[in-house]
């Protein structure tokens, strides 16, 4: 039987022989690649290192946030004199802070309250509490304390959180990788030195997680408690921005 009859006679002999003809010279090749591939691998011996760095940077934003609690026989008086007094400490912010920032509300929340329950005794709604957050962000961290004194003066009762970061971290952060590409280095040649190995290249390099800021923070549950004419002292520290690095390295 000849090719020609057998292709007429099925339609899907010639894709059969084609396929049958790519298999064949794939089946030729494989060895060869696979041989390359083996000795590469055999040939390539590598050393994996772990590189820190950390850049510490001043501050130029603070954030704080205040907060007014208050309590009523009924929810609408708990929240009406809430209302009054954190009306009072936005407006003595807003002043404190000027251009400077910005002022707003952070949360609110409303909370039944109840006496302790005796054993065996009924469950009694004795009130409610209410709590207004206002947060600040201002870049004139000079006033930081002024405005806590404000807040306080004016109403707020409990300081949530204060901490202070940097609006661009783009030069800290690539700081940070620098200086930890230099300690991964560092302690490649030193390894590789104590191996009696030689460092030939780098293989691969990589930044191992995000590399964030950390914000210097304060953080209370009840207001600083400023008296007389005392300002709130509040002394600035350094943002530190750690970086880890990955570098595999060739060696000989």
């Amino acid at each position: 039987m000849s090719w020609k009859r057998t292709a007429d006679r099925n339609p899907n002999f010639t894709s059969a022989r084609a396929f049958a003809l790519v298999f064949f010279s794939l089946t030729c090749l494989c060895p060869g690649i696979a041989g390359a591939q083996a000795k590469d691998s055999k040939l390539r011996a590598t050393l994996t290192v772990y590189g820190h760095g950390e850049n510490r940077v001043k501050p130029d934003l603070a954030l704080l946030d205040v907060a007014v609690e208050t309590t009523g026989p009924t929810a609408q008086e708990a929240a009406r004199l809430n209302a009054q007094l954190s009306q009072k400490v936005i407006v003595a912010l807003k002043d404190q802070v000027g251009n400077d920032g910005s002022v707003g509300t952070g949360s609110y929340n409303l909370f039944p309250e109840y006496a302790p329950k005796a054993e065996g005794g009924a469950t009694k709604l004795i009130g409610y509490r209410v709590e207004n957050s206002v947060t600040v962000r201002t870049s004139a961290l000079q006033k930081i304390g002024h405005l806590i004194d404000a807040a306080i003066a004016a109403g707020a009762n409990r300081v949530n959180r204060l901490s202070f970061t940097i609006r661009d971290d783009t030069a800290a952060r690539n700081a940070a990788i620098a200086l930890a590409g230099k300690d991964a280095e560092s302690k490649a040649q030193a390894l590789a030195s104590a191996l009696g190995v030689k460092l030939k290249r780098v293989v691969s390099a990589s930044i191992e997680g995000p590399v964030q800021r950390v914000p210097l923070a304060m953080t209370s549950s009840s207001a600083f408690g400023a008296s007389g004419n005392v300002p709130t002292p509040v002394e600035l520290g350094l943002i530190a921005v750690p970086a880890t690095v990955s570098v595999v390295y060739e060696i000989e």
